[in-house]
């Protein structure tokens, strides 16, 4: 295979991956988008949990073990919106900053391919510098 054919094999591998990279970060933000929207729901929720307060017409062994499993249910319901939807969140965030350095490493490797190709056009006298850019590049890519 010419340096030609190569270069184009490598411009549609970075293609490829690019938008592979720009798919998966895009499906990460929306279930971010998502994550914020159940979230809010569940406060609203939250909020209806403890709601109406138990007034003076509730007294008695069955009001404390109502407001008891209530005031329960309030505090398991705190601690999945704040540590486990928290934690869920950050590795999401973690994963898009992984996918924000592989499209910068895919863009530089992108800016290499584009000066082989710049060096392709010089002919002869770039031939070895080309030789050895093109295997600067398959060894990023494949």
């Amino acid at each position: 295979m010419g340096a030609s054919e190569t270069l184009e094999v490598i411009f549609q591998a970075l293609s490829r991956q690019s938008a592979n990279v720009e798919d998966k970060m895009a499906r990460l933000r929306q279930a971010s988008r998502k994550l914020s929207q159940e979230e809010h729901a569940d406060l609203q929720a939250l909020r209806y949990l403890t709601q109406p307060g138990l007034g003076a017409d509730w007294m008695g062994p069955r009001a404390r073990v109502f407001q008891k499993n209530r005031e329960c249910a309030d505090q398991q319901m705190k601690g999945i919106l704040t540590a486990d939807l928290e934690d869920y969140r950050q590795r999401i965030e973690a994963k898009i900053n992984d996918l924000r350095l592989e499209s910068d490493f895919l863009r530089a490797t992108g800016a290499l391919a584009d000066e082989a190709e710049s060096l392709l056009h010089q002919g002869e006298k770039a031939a070895e510098a080309l030789s050895r850019r093109l295997t600067q590049i398959k060894g990023r890519l494949f």
